[in-house]
């Protein structure tokens, strides 16, 4: 059984089923008779290879190996319900990446097999390490009238940072996209013109090679390279600043229009995963650019 939970405030007093031959769809209500969560049932025959089971292995404790399954119609069907949910009756979010997955057995010698009937999909990035201080906040308040310019800039990256560790890697990419261009892009629209603007932005050239520094680390491991590498392979692009300025322009482009009968590669909604990679490249080319950024008002001030 593929169960997601819902987000919103639709009414729902009894549990609504239907069959679709092979699922079984239910909505079923929480005790405030609200719409809690959305569940897909359905029979899998060849169940061996995908139920979730423990491993010993070169003598170590053992470990839940949890085996790659497809849920690819599941994951359909629910978004096809949130979409038309979202309309019809106010559905906030089917948490559809995130499932609890349970295995339902049909005979005592099923039940044997399943180690763990049950578990839940889940994604976390790690949480911040460093503790704030008394030196930081006296240090951000003090010196606030040099860098206020930088207040209304970095709540773009404030949000990105939010949509990014939330999984939302478009909005995530277009927030940190509006810092760079806010603070960079000499007020132009037109591509080739932003990317003119950028290209002669010292704080952002450094701010690049800073990341390109970065993503050369464990190159061979680091998937955000892997990524970048393919792109500007496909593009024709070199993988220098120059290359990764035309990846992020054209990738806005992609990102803030869509027409649905387009053959070409534009935003998908629902495969937010195939741009973390460029949503992670430009959240750290903003952050390296902040380091010159919060300093050069200090500087230009010593050189008076």
């Amino acid at each position: 059984m593929f169960e997601a939970e819902v987000e919103g405030q639709v009414p729902l007093t009894q549990i609504i089923e239907m069959k679709l031959h092979p699922y079984v769809i239910r909505l079923v209500p929480n005790e405030k008779k609200k719409l809690e969560k959305v569940c897909i049932e359905r029979v899998i025959y060849k169940y061996e290879d995908l139920i979730p089971q423990f491993r010993i292995i070169n003598g170590n404790p053992p470990e839940m190996h949890i085996p790659k399954q497809d849920f690819l119609e599941e994951e359909k069907l629910m978004q096809h319900i949130e979409s038309f949910g979202a309309l019809d009756l106010g559905i906030g979010k089917i948490c559809w990446q995130t499932p609890r997955i349970t295995w339902i057995p049909e005979s005592e010698e099923e039940k044997v097999k399943l180690t763990m009937p049950t578990y839940k999909r889940s994604f976390q990035y790690d949480k911040p390490k460093s503790n704030i201080s008394l030196a930081w906040l006296q240090s951000t308040v003090l010196h606030r009238d040099r860098v206020s310019h930088l207040v209304s800039p970095l709540s773009f990256f404030r949000i990105g940072a939010n949509h990014y560790h939330n999984f939302n890697y478009s909005e995530a990419f277009l927030n940190f996209y509006l810092m760079l261009e806010g603070l960079f892009g000499n007020g132009q629209s037109k591509n080739h013109k932003v990317e003119e603007a950028f290209k002669n932005a010292e704080i952002l050239s450094y701010a690049l090679l800073e990341t390109i520094d970065y993503l050369n680390i464990e190159r061979e491991s680091n998937s955000h390279r892997l990524w970048i590498d393919y792109y500007l392979k496909d593009k024709g692009w070199k993988f220098d600043s120059l290359g990764i300025i035309r990846a992020i322009i054209a990738v806005r482009g992609n990102l803030s229009h869509y027409y649905f009968k387009s053959s070409r590669k534009q935003r998908d909604s629902f495969n937010e995963k195939e741009n973390e990679s460029i949503a992670w490249i430009t959240m750290t080319i903003c952050m390296f650019s902040t380091i010159k950024l919060r300093i050069e008002p200090i500087r230009a001030e010593n050189n008076r």
